[in-house]
């Protein structure tokens, strides 16, 4: 680095002036390749010269760069070199190259894992293209699969996506919901294509990715797509990764909030029976009758009586029997949306 400094001082000289640049790029590969906190920072000047000169650095360059400073931040457990990184990404972009998705989803791990909150999202937001992975891939609805098995997950690292949730998760446990919309959640979800059920539920299970996916659709208002990842995490056989009736009363919480999540989570209670009885047991009206219950004053307030009314006759059918006052409430809004549907019809 120091020599191609003098040469670039040095009067010019014809034969080695047009090659400067080039060279200056195989030597910021070599710090990449080095990969000490020295080398990383005169990488990074080299290119940042050559951009003052007038010149830009060389994909090549920019993405060794940029993944050795992402090495170094996955390394050594400091935010530093994420920064570092994701600096040079901007720069790489501002010269006219087009970052490799995998250069971005180690800025996103190396991002998640420092707790660069923002940073990680920017760089999330610029790997998975506007509008989702797919934009043919229809609306999600409340019957599985969550992702259509055509769908095929990004080339995405899976742990970087699985680092992203549990980041994402733990900001929005700890106040900042702000950080990210419901859109980027749902182009999470939809980051893991048909894989996702291999990524939660294969092997042992990966609980701690499942709950992170799980509270961010109840966090975000997507109650359709916390019911299916709910009832994915439930059916896929493994104890560890099935939620606990502390998961199911946050999701009957954030579904009781609108109709389109009151129907939703009606839709799951006769989905759940229909499984072997273990691990699920513990998510039964036995066992969760009260929580379950719970939805039947939420269709009541959302004006999805009937939706309640499945609810109710599928809790009195496993043995559950609700309160009096909520079963007479629940019919008196039937009655009440009759009355509704009829005045509209005449």
């Amino acid at each position: 680095a120091e020599a191609y400094a003098a040469a670039a001082a040095a009067p010019a000289d014809p034969k080695v002036a047009p090659r400067l640049p080039e060279i200056a790029c195989h030597l910021a590969e070599a710090c990449a390749t080095a990969g000490t906190v020295s080398s990383l920072a005169q990488g990074g000047e080299l290119l940042r010269g050559l951009r003052q000169a007038g010149h830009a650095g060389s994909p090549a360059a920019y993405e060794a760069l940029i993944r050795a400073q992402c090495r170094a931040a996955l390394a050594r457990s400091r935010p530093a070199p994420a920064r570092a990184a994701e600096s040079l990404l901007a720069e790489m972009v501002e010269v006219g190259h087009a970052p490799e998705p995998g250069t971005r989803a180690q800025l996103v791990l190396a991002c998640s894992r420092a707790r660069l909150n923002a940073e990680a999202v920017r760089a999330f937001e610029g790997l998975v293209p506007e509008g989702g992975p797919d934009p043919a891939v229809p609306p999600l609805g409340i019957q599985p699969p969550l992702v259509p098995s055509s769908v095929p997950p990004l080339d995405i690292e899976p742990s970087a996506l699985r680092a992203f949730a549990v980041m994402l998760a733990g900001a929005a446990a700890d106040g900042e919901r702000g950080l990210a919309g419901a859109s980027v959640v749902l182009k999470l979800v939809r980051a893991h294509g048909s894989a996702l059920a291999e990524r939660l539920v294969g092997g042992g299970g990966d609980r701690e990715h499942g709950m992170a996916l799980l509270n961010l659709c109840c966090r975000y208002g997507l109650p359709a797509e916390a019911v299916e990842v709910f009832f994915l995490l439930a059916s896929g056989g493994v104890a560890a990764a099935t939620p606990g009736p502390s998961q199911l009363a946050e999701l009957i919480s954030g579904c009781s909030k609108t109709g389109a999540g009151v129907e939703a989570a009606a839709g799951l209670l006769p989905r759940l029976s229909r499984l072997p009885a273990a691990p699920v047991a513990r998510l039964s009206p036995a066992r969760c009758g009260d929580v379950w219950a719970a939805l039947l004053d939420a269709s009541r307030r959302t004006k999805r009586a009937g939706a309640g009314f499945r609810v109710y006759r599928e809790l009195t059918g496993r043995g559950f029997e609700p309160e009096i006052e909520t079963g007479l409430r629940l019919l008196l809004s039937l009655e009440e949306e009759g009355r509704e549907v009829g005045s509209k019809g005449d």
